[in-house]
């Protein structure tokens, strides 16, 4: 009894489809991943809005760097990756503008949330 093989050509085909099927696929994972790395960027800055609100409500005024606030409320934000720069802290308003490394987008955050 004989076994059916598969021939090079039927080998090569296949993974001719796979190439052309990976080559579509890995630029749109590109994308998702940059999107995941400002999506982070956002949510810090939504847990520095927070920080801020709180750290306002007991000192009266807002925090001029990020040692200052409550590390438990901040505790989200990977400084390693996440450049966050305290612009402006005063009684009534501050500044902050945070970037992720491998993202695109640079978010600047003030009182009234992200602007």
């Amino acid at each position: 009894m004989k076994t059916k093989a598969y021939t090079l050509v039927e080998i090569l085909i296949v993974l001719a489809i796979i190439g052309v099927l990976a080559a579509v696929l890995f630029p749109s994972l590109a994308g998702a991943r940059k999107q995941a790395y400002d999506t982070a960027a956002e949510s810090c800055a939504q847990q520095i809005n927070l920080a801020q609100d709180l750290y306002r409500m007991d000192y009266g005024s807002y925090a001029g760097s990020l040692n200052d606030l409550d590390p438990d409320v901040v505790s989200g934000c990977d400084t390693s990756e996440i450049i966050i720069t305290f612009d402006r802290a005063t009684t009534d308003d501050y500044q902050v503008t945070l970037k992720h490394v491998r993202g695109t987008k640079t978010y600047v955050l003030g009182p009234s949330g992200l602007r």
